[in-house]
């Protein structure tokens, strides 16, 4: 691909907060291969929020919350105003594709799945069994322009603001015993959800064994089950549950010293903040979703559903005696 001749793209990203934060690293590529390209993101809302200030976005448009007709009009509405030389579709859908060839964007690249291959220029194989997500979005953006001279890592990215930092202060500054340790107690589907009572019981048992504190955190619509779960346990549990944005959630995170958290943004979120994390999986696998990059040390996750565990090294958890507690209460 001519970067001369490349003067805009357009990444078309997904909907969900985790799945945006996903593509990061893959628009971090893409800024390498194409230093001087404006580059432009479309992403639903939960997405636009988390990407929102990164640093390789030169614009972030956000599209209708609802699909069908309106999205796709808001798509191609975007792809003729913004004369595009190059659209990659983090969201291959056959739509999305049709779209961009129907616009005459001269460089189309997604993956070769559920019909979309025909409306590409540059096909990408779909994602196969066992390989992460961020992987295969890497694959994307590498399938065009020159790789950069130098080897380079591509992290998960978050643009955390001062006032995000100085609003986790505040938080933290009203509780005379701060809490340590995070649980994320919502996931968008419920077999990715651990047990309301598991989470009270795992609370009281760290408490009392260690005096560790824990703060619950999640999303406005996991109000009532932070409610339930602080009714349930007899230690003091504070609650950050639906009164942060995604942006002051990353904040508060980064001042924890271990998440516990099932499949769901907030879990990369904290793996974004470089804060270890206890990962629990039941119906999704961890090689594909889990924290990223796999090797990161620090991280590791269960697998509760099938009595096995995927871990990688804990070495440096500040509370020792969490992955114990939770190998011993919850499988």
């Amino acid at each position: 691909m001519n970067h001369e001749r490349t003067r805009r793209l357009l990444a078309v990203n997904l909907n969900y907060m985790g799945d945006g934060l996903f593509t990061t690293p893959a628009l971090a590529a893409l800024r390498a291969r194409f230093p001087d390209t404006t580059i432009d993101v479309l992403a639903g809302e939960r997405a636009a929020a988390i990407l929102r200030d990164n640093p390789h976005i030169d614009r972030l448009i956000t599209r209708p919350p609802r699909g069908g007709a309106g999205r796709s009009a808001n798509l191609w509405k975007t792809l003729r105003e913004g004369e595009y030389d190059g659209v990659i579709l983090f969201q291959s859908t056959i739509v999305n594709a049709a779209l961009a060839a129907l616009a005459q964007i001269r460089v189309r690249v997604g993956f070769d799945q559920d019909g979309c291959g025909s409306f590409l220029t540059h096909r990408v194989k779909e994602r196969s069994a066992g390989e992460h997500v961020v992987d295969a979005y890497l694959r994307l953006a590498e399938a065009i322009g020159d790789p950069p001279s130098n080897e380079i890592s591509y992290p998960l990215t978050i643009a955390v603001s001062a006032q995000d930092t100085a609003f986790a202060d505040d938080f933290f500054r009203k509780w005379s015993e701060k809490p340590t340790v995070g649980m994320v107690i919502g996931a968008t589907r419920a077999q990715k959800r651990w047990p309301e009572t598991y989470f009270a019981r795992l609370a009281d048992k760290l408490w009392n064994a260690d005096g560790i504190g824990c703060v619950l955190l999640g999303g406005s619509e996991e109000t009532e089950a932070a409610r339930r779960i602080q009714l349930e346990a007899t230690s003091p549990l504070v609650s950050a549950v639906g009164k942060t944005t995604e942006k002051e959630l990353a904040s508060i995170v980064a001042q924890l010293q271990v998440v516990i958290s099932g499949d769901s943004g907030p879990l990369h979120i904290a793996a974004a903040m470089k804060t270890p994390v206890v990962a629990l999986f039941g119906s999704t696998d961890p090689a594909e979703t889990g924290p990223w990059p796999l090797k990161a040390p620090s991280l590791a996750a269960v697998t509760p559903r099938r009595r096995q565990f995927f871990t990688m090294p804990c070495t440096a958890l500040p509370v020792a005696s969490a992955p114990p507690v939770m190998t011993g209460s919850i499988v």
